[in-house]
């Protein structure tokens, strides 16, 4: 816009203006080491009296590129006013009288009337930079407002965030605590089951061992009670005989005293014969009774056997329960183990959570800081 302004006001010839700005550019430098200078108001006055000088209109880029494109818009404006206003007459004494010796009196008009014109010039200059000033004013006030709004929005946010955050740290310190106690049962659970596979296995093996037993004692008592058998029907089969032995000879006695009766002549040899027959019969007798000694001992044996037989499989019963027990331990271990996996999953999606809470909290941090150094930017520089 002041571009637009320089234009118009400009002489026609734009190849001498730039001339004499060029030289003025020059020379200020010069006087001031080749460098630009921190503009206040009076080296805006100066600069601007010296375009003037030259017949140049004093715009914000005439001075700031006099300067050495240096300058603050925000500090030209206003001092370019404050010299047209008062500095431009104090630099030139005031209005000049009406009479003044040597000059001519339309001399004197025409030079008011300069004054009056360049007054004009430079409100009409400054005129659309006041405006444009006050609209930017306008708008940085309303965007710093939604900044603010803005800005309080995400801090409620990230207050709500941090809250959060702290309840997740807090659910994430449980979890924490609770898949220690989790892991600290699962390894007690662990040393269990390798305690009670290692009973158990101890067991199994007694188990087979006793079975073992039970078995070959069953096909001991078996086999004795085979032998036993045989025995007994062998004596049974001896016992016979030996009754049918003794019948015959209690005939064959019978027959003898009958004869005797009758033979007494034959007495001696039937007595001798009796006698005989009574050493057979007693011979008969222990006989019968090593047979029943012998059938009593088989049946203690035998009766002994079944009491073993019976003992090794109350032992075998104990044995199967213990290992009933065992197993039940070993469901209850495994659930404990699955308890503990479970735990370990809801630490991780906890801690996944806080991750995602975290990095949101870092975005909105960073859109923050950014909205913030943009207002402070717009601030200090308002210019189109």
């Amino acid at each position: 816009m002041s571009d637009a302004h320089e234009a118009t006001a400009a002489p026609p010839d734009e190849g001498t203006d730039q001339a004499r700005k060029d030289a003025i550019r020059r020379l200020w430098l010069t006087e001031h080491g080749g460098e630009a200078v921190r503009l206040e108001a009076a080296v805006v006055a100066e600069i601007a009296y010296r375009l003037v000088e030259a017949g140049l209109q004093p715009t914000v880029d005439a001075i700031r590129y006099v300067n050495g494109g240096q300058g603050s818009p925000n500090v030209i404006h206003p001092a370019v006013r404050q010299f047209f206003r008062a500095d431009l007459r104090r630099r030139w004494g005031g209005t000049p009288p009406p009479e003044v010796p040597g000059v001519p009196p339309a001399l004197v008009e025409l030079w008011g009337q300069c004054v009056r014109d360049a007054q004009r010039a430079a409100d009409s200059t400054l005129e659309a930079p006041r405006a444009e000033l006050a609209r930017l004013r306008v708008a940085i006030e309303q965007r710093a407002t939604e900044v603010e709004a803005t800005a309080e929005q995400q801090r409620a946010e990230l207050v709500a965030i941090k809250e959060q955050a702290v309840d997740l740290s807090r659910r994430l310190d449980r979890a924490e605590k609770a898949q220690a106690t989790a892991v600290e049962r699962a390894h007690a659970a662990e040393s269990s089951l390798v305690s009670a596979q290692a009973e158990i296995k101890a067991q199994r093996e007694a188990h087979k061992t006793l079975q073992a037993q039970a078995s070959a004692e069953r096909t001991t008592l078996a086999k004795e009670r085979d032998r036993w058998r045989a025995q007994a029907e062998e004596a049974r089969l001896e016992a016979a005989v030996l009754s049918k032995a003794q019948e015959h000879a209690e005939s064959r006695l019978t027959e003898q005293l009958a004869r005797a009766a009758t033979q007494q002549a034959l007495e001696h040899d039937l007595r001798g014969a009796l006698a005989t027959a009574n050493g057979q019969i007693d011979d008969l007798r222990r006989e019968n009774q090593q047979i029943e000694a012998l059938t009593a001992s088989a049946s203690a044996e035998r009766d002994a056997a079944y009491e073993s037989a019976a003992k090794a499989e109350q032992r075998a019963s104990i044995s199967e329960t213990r290992l009933q027990a065992a197993n039940d331990r070993i469901m209850q271990i495994q659930a404990d183990l699955d308890t503990a996996r479970a735990t370990t999953l809801d630490v991780a999606r906890i801690q996944g959570e806080l991750k995602a809470l975290r990095e949101q909290n870092d975005r909105l941090g960073q859109e923050l800081a950014t909205m913030q150094s943009q207002l402070i930017r717009r601030m200090m520089d308002p210019a189109p």
